[in-house]
């Protein structure tokens, strides 16, 4: 077994959800390679203040390349290993570096102007999905006979 993968059992023995425990190795993997350093074990042997400038390197990386809802379960895998291995690092500074959350939709209920709007659309293209595409977001939906 590699030095990477010994390193990654620090997450078998804490992190309980498999998916999770998933997540947590792919990104652990991707953030050696980006740093230029070969395996996990090489980035226990960095000092805490090198180690810190570069996760906020890499928090900087991320914020470039993806979204803002992403960047927090990276980290949390991050900081999980780097606490399992006695790394003292300050997150508090991290958390701070990572963006606030973006709510990608659905800001607010459909209001019945909408759905009227949609129904008309509909009716005009002559199209089936609209009155599905309703209740599948567990609106209630006119009759489709009265359309």
């Amino acid at each position: 077994m590699g030095n990477i993968n010994k390193n990654l059992l620090v997450y078998d023995k804490y992190v309980k959800s498999e998916t999770t425990r998933n997540q947590y190795k792919y990104f652990f993997k991707k953030f050696p390679e980006l740093a230029k350093i070969k395996n996990g074990r090489d980035l226990l042997q960095l000092k805490d203040s090198y180690l810190q400038e570069m996760i906020e390197d890499y928090i900087l990386y991320l914020r470039k390349r993806s979204s803002p809802n992403s960047t927090t379960p990276i980290t949390a895998g991050l900081r999980l290993y780097f606490s399992m291995h006695d790394k003292v690092l300050n997150w508090q500074r991290i958390q701070k570096m990572i963006p606030e959350k973006v709510k990608k939709a659905g800001y607010s209920a459909y209001q019945t102007e909408d759905i009227q709007k949609m129904l008309e659309f509909k009716k005009r293209k002559n199209l089936n999905y609209v009155p599905k595409k309703l209740s599948s977001t567990n609106m209630s939906t006119v009759n489709n006979n009265s359309i």
